[in-house]
């Protein structure tokens, strides 16, 4: 199979785009794929969610959601809404959701505790709350 490095590509399998740099590529029936592990992409796109400097976006919620493997309604239930909000949220595709900070900080603090347990979750906690309120 044909192989090369390709410097930069956006990958939109996350449902936003993702830019990958130095991205090993393989010659596929003509076409030129990512050659990554898309499992070990996802956690790390995750990570990097949890401490994002701005608001979520409806994409970015919708990813987490899925990451966490939640339907609409266990998704509502746990951040304490009902499913037409998560919906909404979802719906603002790559725009800010305008959910409440609260709501936020505790979407991103159970996604941290899903991706590395209880121990960096205060670590976390502490770094979002010195965010800005608007998180702009």
């Amino acid at each position: 199979m044909e192989r090369k490095i390709q410097d930069q590509f956006i990958d939109y399998g996350c449902g936003f785009p993702i830019v990958l740099r130095n991205v090993p590529m393989i010659n596929f029936d003509g076409k030129w794929v990512p050659s990554i592990n898309y499992n070990k992409l996802e956690k790390i796109v995750s990570l990097m969610l949890c401490h994002k400097q701005a608001k979520l976006t409806g994409n970015e919620v919708r990813f987490i959601r899925l990451y966490l493997g939640m339907t609409l309604d266990v998704f509502a239930r746990r951040f304490g809404v009902k499913h037409p909000t998560v919906i909404k949220w979802e719906d603002y595709k790559d725009k800010h959701t305008n959910m409440s900070l609260g709501t936020e900080k505790d979407i991103r603090l159970c996604l941290m505790g899903y991706l590395t347990g209880k121990k960096k979750i205060s670590a976390l906690y502490n770094e979002l709350i010195s965010l800005p309120l608007s998180l702009a």
